[in-house]
């Protein structure tokens, strides 16, 4: 058996993705997301990047992403690469959604896209507040130290 060594040229990769997700859509509901696999097949991704509903009647308004991109016709008025700060701890198997005091979705969302059928969150809490909508499922209850 020979070994042959060659020079490759270089590579210059600045984002590199596999598309190793399905993304699906509830319409009726309004849902986006990986899990929705009962739904209708949106596209293959790699989470939810720039670009990946480019072609779609999908738009994400007001959304806080992880990802590193811009808003653009499907995203707009998004938060990229923002981390949440939930109080999750996902090595422990802890998920809690609710957002922490430091998080940037606090008042970040828009009044004039909650339906009156959201006005609320699974607490109760009235998602209008002075301070503006929060992006996310629950309404940020700013939490003393000893709380947390």
């Amino acid at each position: 058996r020979r070994t042959e060594i060659r020079n490759f040229d270089t590579i210059e990769a600045t984002k590199v993705a596999e598309a190793n997700e399905k993304l699906y859509i509830n319409r009726q509901e309004g849902f986006l997301g990986m899990s929705l696999k009962k739904d209708e097949f949106l596209c293959n991704c790699s989470d939810i990047n720039e670009g990946d509903l480019t072609g779609s009647d999908v738009t994400l308004h007001n959304c806080l992403l992880r990802a590193e991109g811009t808003n653009d016709a499907n995203f707009i008025d998004c938060l990229w690469g923002k981390d949440p700060c939930f109080y999750t701890v996902r090595e422990d198997y802890y998920f809690d959604y609710r957002l922490r005091n430091e998080s940037e979705a606090i008042g970040a969302g828009s009044a004039e896209r909650v339906p009156q059928a959201a006005r609320t969150d699974y607490y109760g809490n009235e998602r209008l507040q002075e301070r503006g909508v929060d992006i996310g499922a629950y309404v940020w209850i700013e939490q003393k130290e000893e709380e947390k």
